[in-house]
Order: structure tokens, then C-alpha cells, then sequence
């Protein structure tokens, strides 16, 4: 277990409603945040670092650290989010809810959490103790570190150019050291983990926003919609259209 449940005591729980216009400067707190993104894309710039979350990732703020915080203006996100107090809290900083447990269960604390003073509340206790609870499943078998960090680096300049010498420098090793470390802990070289990577961005953005598909492009690093199309297919197994049309 990394996330000490049993030591944990919940703060506060709320919803942060979609608005593209959203942002909240740098600040930081005396205990530690969970947000949860529901829908929609945050920028976050925390610790020097520059985050891109979007639905279905966990993000973690611990206790003092200095964040900020943007919606992004065509995907308004929808986040919902705890205060909450926890020794020795040694978690990275996002983990992915695949399965959609973590924002089940908040939208559950959150809803409840107005009607409760602090250590009432059974019933939002008992949601922290199930969402704590999940939260270090996932950090339990989430991703080896350099693996994490990569994707965190790749996601912050997800609309750029990203070769293979920037990734290993980044990790102060070879580029061959890298590719076979990286091949030997994921599956994938570096290189495919970035194309997965803006295929993700990119069947969110397809799928959540009314964006142009040229755009969608630009936005997930990629040359063109022609490229984009293809990748998506290839992934995926579907055409751009398909993908949003599933949305109706």
C-alpha cells in the first residue's frame, strides 16, 4: 500500500463547473489535493512543471506546493476535487482512471459533502475511505518512473516537435540505453509511447469538442488532418467521423 488510507482525514470535497474563461493563479495549500477531470482539458504549471490532464486522470497537489491552474477554452473542464490530510504521501503525480471509479465516487463526494461538518458524515467518509482506496490500486500498478515521466514530458509539449534525443536527455541517458530500458519496462519503444500518446489527445479532442479536425491536429502535434486520420485508424480502428459521431 503507498496511500496510507487509514491515516487520512478528508478536508473538503467540491466540483469546479465547466467554463472556458476558468483559471485560478499560483497558489498553495496547507494540505494535500486530489482533483479528479470528469470532462473537458486542464493546463496545470505546478513546481516548475507543466501538466495537460484531461478526463479520466487523477492529478495530485501535495501540501505547499505552488500551482496554477487553466480550462481549456474549446474543452471546458469539469473537475471534481478533495482537501485532505495524509502523512508520508509518496504518490505520483497523475494516475488515469480507465475504469471510472475515482470520478463515480467523487461526483458522489461531491454532492454529498455540503450537507456534512468535518468527521460527520459517515457516508462521505466512507466515499474518501473507497476513493483513497482505489486511488492507491491504480498508483500501486501504475507505471514504472521513468515511463511516468516521460508521458508527463510528452503530454506538456503534446503540440510540438518531440524526438527521441530530447526524451533521453531529459532522463540523462543514451538515446540506445534509453530506447532499450524504456522497450524492456513498457513494450514500446519511446517513439510509438509518444504516437499512442497524441492518438489519445487527439480521440478526446475528436470526441469531447467541436474543434476541426485540422485543429485537432495542430493540437496533438500532428503535421495534418490527413496524418491524423490515418493514425486514428490505425489505432483505433475508426475514422474521425465515426469517433464523433459517437458522441450523439
Amino acid at each position: 500500500m503507498i496511500v496510507q488510507v487509514d491515516s487520512a482525514r478528508l478536508i473538503g470535497a467540491g466540483t469546479i463547473a465547466p467554463s472556458p474563461t476558468w483559471h485560478v493563479g499560483p497558489a498553495s495549500h496547507a494540505n494535500h489535493e486530489l482533483i479528479i477531470v470528469n470532462r473537458g482539458a486542464i493546463r496545470v504549471d505546478i513546481e516548475g512543471e507543466h501538466l495537460l490532464g484531461w478526463a479520466g486522470d487523477a492529478l495530485l497537489y501535495r501540501a505547499g506546493e505552488v500551482h496554477e491552474e487553466w480550462s481549456d477554452p474549446d474543452d471546458p473542464v469539469e473537475t471534481f476535487f478533495l482537501s485532505f490530510e495524509l502523512a508520508d504521501l509518496a504518490a505520483p503525480r497523475v494516475v488515469q482512471d480507465v475504469a471510472g471509479r475515482l470520478r463515480q465516487v467523487g461526483r458522489w463526494l461531491a454532492l454529498e459533502w455540503p450537507d456534512h461538518a468535518i468527521g460527520t458524515g459517515r457516508l462521505c467518509d466512507a466515499f474518501f475511505r473507497a476513493l483513497l482506496s482505489e486511488w492507491d490500486r491504480l498508483v500501486s500498478v501504475d507505471e514504472p518512473e521513468l515511463v511516468a515521466a516521460t508521458r508527463r514530458l510528452v503530454r506538456a509539449r503534446i503540440n510540438g516537435p518531440i524526438d527521441l534525443a530530447m526524451l533521453a536527455d531529459a532522463r540523462g541517458m543514451s538515446r540506445y540505453h534509453y530506447i532499450r530500458t524504456y522497450k524492456r519496462l513498457c513494450g514500446r519503444t519511446p517513439m510509438a509511447d509518444v504516437r499512442a500518446e497524441r492518438v489519445r489527445y487527439a480521440q478526446h479532442l475528436i470526441a469531447n469538442t467541436d474543434l476541426p479536425l485540422k485543429e485537432v491536429a495542430a493540437r496533438a502535434g500532428l503535421s495534418d488532418e490527413y496524418h491524423l486520420s490515418h493514425l486514428i485508424r490505425s489505432y483505433l480502428d475508426v475514422t474521425p467521423g465515426q469517433l464523433r459521431r459517437s458522441r450523439m
